[in-house]
């Protein structure tokens, strides 16, 4: 029998808990035998306990509950070629052969999916691996999960219609305060590299609780904007651009 493991990993993401239990029944469904990540790489590093079986009924009650029953944490000490990576790198995947797993899925954005990629790549390389680990073959699958959206080649990353949502709802309260006090509220939200993505939505609904949107300049943005009806200005303090 295959045996694979699901892991979440850097920032949490409405959804995440949802997209390990369609990991983990598809799975079954399929003959697979699945096991859990705790802590993300941290868990794959720490071995043992840290990589545990899954059966239908553990992912039973974690469809409607944010966050990630996993775990997660930012791992950063596995990235790049010092030589406490590459020992962390033959570790990792000195843990899953010992389990014999053959198939990784990491849910998570940006960072997480690149130290998917190094440890795949670390492991088709063969130069710098454990003798033991030269014969060993491993399916490394990404599955974009970020409130930022800036994952490469995504629509849609898991939690960012959550996020957006959630800011459009917060949105509509700010307005009621605004209006009763004749004041102006000042926003701010996340949105790392794809600032214009928040735009493009709030476009579509029209939001009448939004008079102008600022965003940092980039490379992407111009080229998400650029329709005849957008007015932009740019703002002298900073290198922000405006839109009204």
């Amino acid at each position: 029998m295959k045996k694979i493991a699901v892991l979440t990993s850097g920032g949490d993401a409405p959804g995440m808990n949802a997209a390990v239990k369609g990991v983990v029944r598809t799975a079954l469904n399929n003959g697979f035998e699945i096991f859990g990540v705790r802590d993300a790489y941290k868990g794959l590093v720490q071995g043992g306990d840290a990589i545990f079986p899954l059966d239908w009924d553990d992912v039973g009650l974690f469809f409607r509950e944010g966050g990630t029953f996993l775990g997660s944490a930012r791992y950063a000490r596995i990235k790049g070629d010092s030589n406490e990576a590459l020992k962390l790198k033959d570790k990792i995947l000195k843990n899953l052969q010992n389990l014999g797993i053959s198939g990784l899925i990491v849910i998570g954005g940006d960072g997480s999916l690149t130290g998917a990629y190094e440890l795949y790549s670390y492991l088709k390389e063969k130069e710098n691996l454990l003798p033991g680990l030269k014969d060993m073959n491993l399916s490394v699958v990404g599955i974009p999960g970020s409130i930022d959206n800036d994952i490469a080649f995504t629509d849609m990353s898991i939690g960012a219609d959550t996020t957006l949502n959630t800011i459009i709802e917060c949105i509509d309260k700010l307005r009621d305060t605004a209006a009763s006090h004749k004041r102006v509220i000042i926003v701010e939200v996340m949105g790392r590299l794809q600032d214009p993505f928040l735009f493009q939505i709030l476009r579509v609904v029209d939001h009448p609780g939004v008079e102008s949107l600022q965003f940092r300049k980039n490379p992407f943005f111009f080229h998400c904007i650029r329709q005849p009806d957008d007015h932009i200005r740019r703002i002298d303090a900073g290198d922000f651009v405006e839109i009204e």
